[in-house]
């Protein structure tokens, strides 16, 4: 039995993996011109093709978001599955 593919959402926007937010927007806006339904009516292969690289943009913006939100002031999971839902006071 064959186990879940994954998907290279980066090869599907045909940027490199360390590429950089602008350019994966770049990338994506780029094929969604060319890949848009309402470009291509009736042209399934172009509808699907759209789809993809939607997929991979939702994806890989969601990763620059997350990483962006990480920073020194970040709740750690230890922190939230206590129930905090603010950073401990430091006392220097």
């Amino acid at each position: 039995m064959a186990g879940p593919q994954t998907k290279d959402y980066y090869g599907t926007l045909g940027v490199k993996k360390a590429a950089t937010a602008d350019e994966i927007r770049k990338a994506f806006r780029k094929l969604a011109r060319k890949y848009h339904p309402d470009v291509n009516p009736g042209d399934k292969k172009a509808e699907e093709k759209f789809k993809e690289i939607s997929e991979a943009n939702d994806v890989l913006s969601e990763k620059f978001i997350c990483q962006a939100q990480i920073g020194p002031n970040s709740l750690t999971s230890k922190q939230i599955t206590r129930g905090r839902t603010t950073p401990p006071i430091r006392y220097t």
